[in-house]
């Protein structure tokens, strides 16, 4: 499991409320199919698209830029 679907596994949000909330909260426009793209590490998010998800999760801008496989 990537680093990004492991923080948002973490809080119980599907990748629909995920879009929403970080949507509302900063006044941008990540879809859904952006935040699948970054989970399964096809897409990396860009500098200003890290910033707003490592806001979102209170997490180091270098760990989402990472994306790194997680181990349980």
């Amino acid at each position: 499991m990537r680093y990004l679907r492991y923080l948002r596994k973490d809080v119980n949000l599907t990748t629909t409320e995920m879009s929403k909330r970080i949507n509302a909260l900063f006044d941008c426009s990540i879809s859904r199919e952006r935040i699948i793209l970054f989970e399964c590490n096809i897409r990396k998010p860009d500098l200003a698209t890290a910033k707003i998800i490592a806001a979102f999760f209170n997490v180091k801008l270098e760990d989402v830029r990472k994306n790194e496989k997680v181990k349980f």
